[in-house]
Protein backbone atom coordinates (compact mmCIF):
# COMPACT_ATOMS: atom_id res chain seq x y z
CA UNK A 1 0.00 0.00 0.00
CA UNK A 2 1.20 3.59 -1.01
CA UNK A 3 0.40 6.73 1.37
CA UNK A 4 -1.44 9.01 -0.85
CA UNK A 5 2.37 11.33 -0.92
CA UNK A 6 3.78 8.54 -2.14
CA UNK A 7 1.46 7.00 -4.68
CA UNK A 8 1.44 10.97 -6.29
CA UNK A 9 5.00 10.71 -6.61
CA UNK A 10 4.72 7.11 -8.05
CA UNK A 11 2.03 7.82 -10.57
CA UNK A 12 3.40 11.32 -11.14
CA UNK A 13 -0.39 12.75 -10.28
CA UNK A 14 -0.72 15.98 -7.65
CA UNK A 15 -1.99 15.18 -4.08
CA UNK A 16 -4.86 17.55 -5.16
CA UNK A 17 -5.90 15.66 -7.98
CA UNK A 18 -5.65 12.67 -6.26
CA UNK A 19 -8.40 13.61 -3.56
CA UNK A 20 -10.31 15.42 -6.31
CA UNK A 21 -10.97 11.97 -8.11
CA UNK A 22 -11.58 10.58 -4.28
CA UNK A 23 -14.73 13.48 -3.39
CA UNK A 24 -15.34 12.59 -7.13
CA UNK A 25 -15.54 8.84 -6.40
CA UNK A 26 -13.29 8.43 -9.77
CA UNK A 27 -10.56 6.64 -7.89
CA UNK A 28 -11.43 5.70 -4.12
CA UNK A 29 -8.06 4.54 -2.10
CA UNK A 30 -7.84 1.30 -1.48
CA UNK A 31 -8.26 2.26 2.43
CA UNK A 32 -8.69 4.98 4.38
CA UNK A 33 -8.01 4.29 8.04
CA UNK A 34 -10.71 5.62 10.12
CA UNK A 35 -8.62 7.39 12.81
CA UNK A 36 -6.79 9.24 11.01
CA UNK A 37 -8.33 9.59 7.48
CA UNK A 38 -5.45 9.05 5.74
CA UNK A 39 -5.55 7.65 2.35
CA UNK A 40 -3.86 4.36 0.77
CA UNK A 41 -3.08 3.04 -2.71
CA UNK A 42 -2.28 -0.20 -4.07
CA UNK A 43 -0.18 -0.64 -6.92
CA UNK A 44 -2.88 -2.41 -8.89
CA UNK A 45 -4.48 1.39 -9.02
CA UNK A 46 -1.68 2.80 -10.54
CA UNK A 47 -2.88 1.35 -14.24
CA UNK A 48 -6.08 2.72 -13.21
CA UNK A 49 -4.44 6.14 -12.47
CA UNK A 50 -2.27 5.90 -16.25
CA UNK A 51 -5.63 5.19 -17.99
CA UNK A 52 -7.63 8.28 -16.42
CA UNK A 53 -4.12 10.10 -17.21
CA UNK A 54 -4.38 8.96 -20.92
CA UNK A 55 -8.06 10.04 -21.37
CA UNK A 56 -7.20 13.44 -19.48
CA UNK A 57 -4.66 14.17 -22.03
CA UNK A 58 -7.22 13.12 -24.84
CA UNK A 59 -8.71 15.89 -23.82
CA UNK A 60 -11.79 13.86 -22.06
CA UNK A 61 -13.73 15.52 -19.20
CA UNK A 62 -13.65 14.45 -15.45
CA UNK A 63 -17.54 13.40 -15.87
CA UNK A 64 -16.48 11.69 -18.95
CA UNK A 65 -13.15 9.91 -17.37
CA UNK A 66 -15.23 8.77 -14.56
CA UNK A 67 -18.19 6.78 -16.78
CA UNK A 68 -15.52 5.23 -19.04
CA UNK A 69 -13.57 4.39 -15.56
CA UNK A 70 -16.96 2.96 -14.31
CA UNK A 71 -17.55 0.79 -17.61
CA UNK A 72 -14.35 0.65 -19.71
CA UNK A 73 -16.35 -1.92 -21.83
CA UNK A 74 -19.24 -0.02 -22.94
CA UNK A 75 -19.37 0.61 -27.09
CA UNK A 76 -19.90 4.40 -26.67
CA UNK A 77 -16.69 4.30 -24.68
CA UNK A 78 -15.09 2.57 -27.24
CA UNK A 79 -16.23 4.83 -29.58
CA UNK A 80 -15.15 8.28 -28.05
CA UNK A 81 -11.86 6.69 -27.80
CA UNK A 82 -11.29 6.08 -31.28
CA UNK A 83 -12.82 9.01 -32.06
CA UNK A 84 -10.08 11.05 -29.79
CA UNK A 85 -7.55 8.71 -31.59
CA UNK A 86 -8.23 10.72 -34.34
CA UNK A 87 -9.46 14.06 -33.60
CA UNK A 88 -5.70 14.14 -31.45
CA UNK A 89 -4.00 12.97 -34.97
CA UNK A 90 -5.05 15.96 -36.82
CA UNK A 91 -4.21 18.23 -33.81
CA UNK A 92 -0.27 17.22 -33.77
CA UNK A 93 2.43 18.78 -34.76
CA UNK A 94 4.76 16.64 -35.82
CA UNK A 95 7.56 18.39 -35.18
CA UNK A 96 7.42 19.24 -31.59
CA UNK A 97 5.10 16.13 -30.53
CA UNK A 98 6.35 12.58 -29.54
CA UNK A 99 3.50 10.49 -31.49
CA UNK A 100 4.84 7.22 -29.98
CA UNK A 101 3.53 8.58 -26.86
CA UNK A 102 0.57 9.43 -28.49
CA UNK A 103 -0.02 5.85 -30.10
CA UNK A 104 1.18 4.71 -26.71
CA UNK A 105 -1.24 6.67 -24.73
CA UNK A 106 -3.97 5.26 -27.38
CA UNK A 107 -2.79 1.50 -27.08
CA UNK A 108 -3.97 1.92 -23.36
CA UNK A 109 -7.04 3.01 -23.70
CA UNK A 110 -8.28 0.63 -26.52
CA UNK A 111 -6.64 -2.11 -24.34
CA UNK A 112 -8.46 -0.87 -21.48
CA UNK A 113 -11.69 -1.31 -22.59
CA UNK A 114 -10.64 -5.10 -23.77
CA UNK A 115 -10.14 -5.82 -19.72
Amino acid sequence: MFTIGDFATFTQVSIPALRLWDRRRILIPARVDPSTGYRYYSAEQAALVQRMVALKEFGFTLAQIGSIIADPSHPEHEERVMWAGEWGRGKLDPESFDISEFEENLDLLRNAALD
